[in-house]
């Protein structure tokens, strides 16, 4: 999904002349359902002829539905008050790996994450393979004043960087949509020798435990979750998804491997896990380091 250039421009201008944040909550109440909830008529005015939103009491479009994934982000940036989402949990790391450093995040979604360390890294770079994301993450970082936040189109398992490039890659959330076993292994060819890759995302145990409910929520969500078990046990142990469909989601089928797989996964591409991996709330980050060059 992506804005052709005509479309982009009146949403850059929409979101410029309005209050982007009043814009953004209305469209995440929409996306949790809420379309009683209360907007500016300018705001809902302007969100129709945009095409995101239905004309009188509609809903979302489909694109409007990829938009508000944009504007969730938004929001939830804005109330940690700009922050990274793991900087409470994991400031180590943020001190680390971020500050200073030459940062690729893969899977940056609408880029929140590279404008909270773009002002303190050395060199921030996203990777995104959904055009509206990047499209939309570009008019928020304008509207908040960055000009340096810079993310491009690609995947995971073919990085569009020459070798030895970053000092630091980072996943958050986005390695369960990754053919994961390619993707470690071209993230270690970007990194410079003793750079680090930090990881953070569900795991198998958490995500069967936190997502049973879904058994017993309806057919579709029953379906959803068996099929993301099945994948992530075929992945574990045939390093493939058994079960793939034609889908226009990019997160259609999430695999989340347990936390020693992924260890041994990151291993296998030539990596050293900086040991076990810590708790961040439900998820587990994860740090390996690309070995550094022997001498002689």
């Amino acid at each position: 999904m992506e804005l052709s250039e005509a479309e982009l421009d009146r949403a850059r201008g929409f979101f410029l002349s309005q209050d982007a944040l009043a814009a953004a909550r209305y469209m995440a109440a929409l996306q949790r359902g809420e379309t009683q909830a209360p907007v500016d008529p300018a705001i809902r005015h302007g969100l129709e002829r945009l095409g995101w939103v239905g004309a009188g009491a509609g809903g979302l479009t489909e694109t409007g539905w990829f938009a508000a994934d944009s504007c969730r982000e938004y929001v939830f940036w804005r109330e940690r008050d700009r922050a990274l989402p793991f900087a409470g949990q994991a400031p180590q790391v943020v001190s680390e790996c971020l500050f200073g450093k030459d940062v690729l995040e893969i899977g940056s979604g609408s880029g929140m994450n590279l404008m909270s360390i773009g002002s303190r890294a050395r060199r921030v770079v996203g990777l995104e393979p959904v055009g509206i994301y990047r499209q939309i993450g570009a008019i928020f970082a304008e509207a908040e004043g960055l000009a340096n936040v810079t993310a491009l189109p690609g995947k995971a398992e073919a990085l569009p960087f020459e070798t030895g490039q970053f000092d630091t890659v980072l996943c958050v959330s986005a390695h369960q949509y990754f053919d994961i076993t390619p993707a470690f292994r071209e993230i270690a060819r970007v990194l410079k020798p003793g750079g680090e890759v930090v990881l953070i995302g569900g795991f198998l145990r958490a995500f069967v435990s936190d997502h049973i409910g879904q058994l017993w929520s309806g057919p579709g969500a029953a379906r959803n979750y068996t099929v993301t078990v099945v994948n992530t046990l075929g992945y574990m142990f045939l390093g493939r998804r058994i079960i793939v469909r034609a889908s226009k989601w990019s997160t259609a089928f999430p695999v989340y491997p347990s936390r020693g797989v992924m260890q041994r996964m990151l291993a296998q591409a030539g990596l050293e896990v900086m040991g076990p991996p810590a708790a961040v709330g439900p998820e587990a980050l994860f740090r390996a380091r690309k070995p550094l060059l022997r001498q002689g």
